[in-house]
């Protein structure tokens, strides 16, 4: 196993600041810097992934993942509408949005990882 670390489902931006907010499923380590039992595993993982997920993009850390908005990668608009939204007594679309995508990823993805990435 990989150090003992798990792939997980995670939710994080690319740079500081509300910038390129991306969401999905996140090896431990990247496909470099795997020994080749751990490529395997992350096969394994990606195959099923692919059946239950519907999230277009894939990179050597993410075997399943995409933008939250890709029509607004560069948060700093929404700002204004998220503190709005945090301020409120209820969630807002925004809120709802990330949300939603997140559980998910996490409903579709745990069944998987607990099966596979052990």
């Amino acid at each position: 196993a990989i150090t003992g670390q798990r792939t997980a489902i995670r939710l994080e931006s690319e740079g500081p600041g509300p910038t390129n907010w991306h969401y999905g499923v996140c090896s431990p380590l990247s496909t470099d810097k795997m020994q080749p039992a751990d490529r395997q595993r992350r096969e394994r993982i990606e195959g099923k992934l692919n059946q239950a997920i519907d999230l277009p993009k894939r990179s050597p850390w993410w075997p399943k993942w995409q933008y939250l908005d890709a029509k607004t990668r560069d948060w700093n608009v929404r700002v204004p509408a998220l503190h709005r939204e945090c301020e409120a007594a209820e969630d807002g679309n925004i809120t709802r949005h990330i949300v939603d995508a997140f559980v998910d990823v996490a409903v579709r993805a745990i069944p998987i990882l607990d099966e596979l990435d052990r």
